[in-house]
């Protein structure tokens, strides 16, 4: 055989990998560029990076049509969240007292208020007390508007000076107030 040259010489055959040998793996290396892909899409998905609202923050549902009819637009808003089902709303306001309008299929949404809501009167006793809408009120109290079903087809509740003690936006997730101690 001749060389490249044209001079006789040793001929080049193609290497063949002898039995046994490892063969390049092309196909391990892409699967592994997929894991680490997906395993950083996962991360990013499961873990809290700043970029999310917590459970309960307003911004979470700040494009929800039922936040402005309950009042959270214009509102002192605290905490906002939805809950699948409207009937659940103990396993979130645990302290909340019993309501039969809220015994319904129906997902709601909860807006808690720092101080009042502005559905409150602006001037006058708000309860049995005498207490104007300007006094000062116990710790843990809130207003809280529960607008049940779909925006401008639901039902909106309101309710005055209720307990958040045990509050939580999810049903495991953290307490968000955890009351007195």
């Amino acid at each position: 055989m001749t060389g490249s040259s044209g001079v006789p010489g040793p001929a080049v055959a193609a290497r063949r990998p002898r039995p046994g040998a490892r063969r390049p793996v092309v196909m391990d290396r892409a699967t592994l560029v997929t894991v680490s892909v997906l395993l950083g899409l996962a991360l990013l998905i499961l873990l809290p990076d700043g970029s999310r609202p917590a459970a309960g923050d307003p911004a979470g549902v700040a494009s929800d049509r039922r936040l402005e009819q309950c009042g959270g637009a214009t509102g002192d808003v605290q905490y906002a969240f939805t809950i699948p089902s409207a009937r659940d709303y103990r396993v979130y306001l645990p302290a909340m007292g019993r309501s039969l309008e809220l015994e319904l299929d129906p997902g709601a949404l909860i807006v808690v208020f720092r101080r009042y809501s502005p559905f409150r009167p602006a001037a006058g006793p708000t309860s049995s007390t005498g207490a104007s809408p300007t006094a000062a009120r116990s710790s843990g109290l809130h207003d809280v508007c529960v607008y049940v079903g779909e925006a401008g087809a639901g039902e909106l509740n309101v309710y005055r000076d209720i307990s958040t003690a045990g509050m939580r936006a999810t049903v495991d997730g953290p307490v968000l107030d955890p009351g007195a101690p």
